[in-house]
């Protein structure tokens, strides 16, 4: 049996995910020497596979690892807005009652509200550039969270059994 001759690709992380390895590292009071250490990685190591700089990246498991050792969820939001979709962290949403859909509901609706003024206020020049609309971005991206939030929440306070 012949094996073909398979050309092996190199693939770019992109920005969005660098950025939230970085972000996970220099949350951490040591930075990028205690992420290393806790991933038995010397500090250049850790650098290059971050930088995907001669062939190093970091892979999933370690990206995960990264999430726990810091407490936050930037790469698994990143991997979402990346892959066109929300994060939805789901911690904390059984024993909801139904204050806390109403608390949910005047968030989202106040929410909602902050991102149509900002809007009308990027907009009064008639052009929205690149940084407003990354703003208008993030609060949409927070606002999808709180939205699938309440709905998780809704099914846990009223299942369907």
């Amino acid at each position: 049996m012949k094996t073909k001759n398979v050309e092996k690709r190199e693939f770019i992380t992109p920005l969005l995910i660098r950025n939230a390895y970085r972000a996970m590292i220099t949350s951490l009071p040591g930075g990028y020497a205690e992420m290393a250490s806790a991933l038995t990685y010397t500090e250049n190591s850790l650098s290059n596979r971050v930088r995907d700089h001669a062939g190093q990246k970091v892979d999933v498991g370690a990206a995960l690892e990264m999430q726990i050792i810091s407490g936050r969820k930037d790469f698994a939001h990143a991997v979402a807005q990346c892959s066109e979709g929300v994060f939805i962290p789901l911690c904390g949403v059984q024993g909801v009652g139904c204050d806390d859909l109403g608390r949910l509901s005047r968030m989202i609706a106040a929410r909602l509200g902050d991102i149509f003024k900002k809007f009308d206020n990027f907009t009064e020049d008639e052009i929205l550039d690149k940084k407003e609309f990354k703003e208008l971005n993030d609060d949409v991206y927070q606002l999808n969270q709180l939205m699938m939030q309440f709905l998780t929440a809704g099914s846990e306070l009223y299942p369907d059994e």
